[in-house]
């Protein structure tokens, strides 16, 4: 890989990271701005980052790292739950839907107010059980392949 591509595919992370950046703080504003400026009262925002593999993965932990960047950045009185499905070292594993049943279960009573999911394993999985795991809780994606609508 020459000096370009890792510029390149390096770049790529850092733009999703803006875009969930964006979202979030979009998200908080439109949500709660109105209320919290009504009540003058500070609500802390529980975010679930759902993560398609594993601490230590470079690629990932970028990710990870922007994403708590960019909410210190913006003054946004968080908690960040990490999640991570590990899925880059056990591909086909079967037990991946167990594993997203399992983190609803830890985390059945906390109230999230969003859903920050990482790569496409980690978004198919949600999606396919939405309804049960965290239902009506707002999901923003980054660093998809691909996502038909």
């Amino acid at each position: 890989m020459d000096e370009n591509d890792r510029g390149i595919k390096l770049g790529i992370p850092r733009m999703n990271s803006l875009i969930v950046f964006l979202s979030i703080l979009l998200f908080c504003e439109v949500t709660y701005g109105q209320q919290n400026r009504a009540n003058s009262v500070p609500v802390k925002k529980n975010i679930l980052v759902l993560n398609s593999y594993h601490v230590g993965y470079k690629w990932s932990d970028d990710i990870t790292l922007a994403i708590r960047s960019k909410l210190a950045e913006s003054g946004v009185d968080s908690e960040l739950y990490i999640e991570f499905l590990d899925a880059k070292r056990f591909p086909d594993s079967p037990d991946l839907p167990t594993r997203l049943t399992m983190l609803s279960r830890i985390h059945q009573y906390r109230n999230f107010d969003l859903i920050i999911v990482v790569d496409d394993i980690g978004l198919d999985l949600l999606l396919q059980n939405s309804t049960k795991l965290f239902p009506a809780v707002p999901v923003v994606f980054c660093a998809i392949n691909s996502y038909d609508t």
